[in-house]
């Protein structure tokens, strides 16, 4: 499912000139128009109109978020899309419906470290269309099968002691904390006591706000979800996608209007005495 690196690229696009901005590891670039990079064969509803989109590579990981509007209904986007995805070079992974709108995961037939995500949203009479897609968002699992240098097919596995057990992987010391940005709404989305946040990054462009954050702490996945779950709606948002999958959890929140956002991404811990990474993005206007 939707590991930390999903957020690296916005799920609240921005429109708006091209601009390119640097965060921890890597880059963001904020267009008004869709990269010539995106996917030719990834399925787009015919006749929305583009709104706007991010390019993102940051750590090994590269992507896209785009976002679209259309008069026609949720129901015929949504019907529109699950039967493209089962014609195309991508297959539907993961269907999600809700209250607040519809989320679709696939990844590509033939590269499955080639993912994509579909949210379809009622926006006030409008329908917001909102696609990510890139590469290694979900990250490296063990298992996974890869080509060698000679094009044969071959597993990794976890290595083995000479007892024959699994040798787990080092955990990582606790990366440098660093302060939230300037003008990050802690008001309107407050982290959990004790967060250590690890990588903090803000764009502007024409009025939108956008901010990614990293943190780790002590909590369970479990309790984090709990946490955002109980205190977003407390300062008005409005919870859309809620889910999770081998204990990973994937929640968004919308606010008032389709340019205001919280997305949140929780998985296991890779830092020796934390138990939860969290990624988040928060979009205002």
């Amino acid at each position: 499912m939707v590991a930390a690196a999903l957020l690296l690229v916005a799920t609240g696009a921005c429109g708006g000139g091209g601009k390119t901005v640097t965060v921890p590891g890597g880059k963001v670039s904020v267009g008004g128009s869709l990269p010539s990079s995106f996917p030719k064969d990834f399925p787009t509803y015919g006749g929305a109109k583009y709104v706007g989109g991010l390019e993102s590579t940051q750590r090994g990981v590269s992507g896209f978020y785009a976002t679209w509007e259309t008069s026609d209904s949720a129901d015929k986007v949504l019907s529109y899309y699950k039967d493209a995805f089962k014609n195309s070079a991508w297959t539907t992974t993961t269907t999600v419906n809700s209250s607040g709108g519809s989320f679709i995961g696939v990844e590509r037939k033939d590269d499955p470290t080639q993912t994509g995500f579909v949210s379809v949203t009622d926006s006030g009479g409008k329908t917001t269309i909102g696609v990510l897609v890139g590469k290694n968002l979900n990250g490296s699992s063990s298992g996974a099968t890869a080509t060698n240098a000679s094009g044969e097919s071959a597993t990794s596995t976890p290595s083995s002691s000479s007892s024959g057990g699994s040798t787990p992987p080092p955990e990582s010391a606790l990366p440098t904390e660093v302060s939230l940005p300037q003008g990050y709404p802690s008001d309107q989305v407050p982290l959990p006591s004790g967060a250590k946040v690890t990588s903090a990054s803000a764009i502007s462009s024409n009025g939108q706000q956008l901010y990614t954050i990293e943190f780790y702490t002590k909590d369970s996945e479990q309790s984090v979800a709990d946490y955002f779950k109980g205190e977003l709606p407390k300062h008005g948002w409005t919870s859309a996608v809620t889910t999770e999958s081998n204990g990973e959890f994937y929640l968004m929140w919308s606010g008032a209007t389709n340019n205001q956002s919280v997305t949140v991404t929780i998985t296991k811990g890779d830092v020796s005495g934390y138990a939860s990474k969290v990624a988040m993005l928060v979009s205002t206007k």
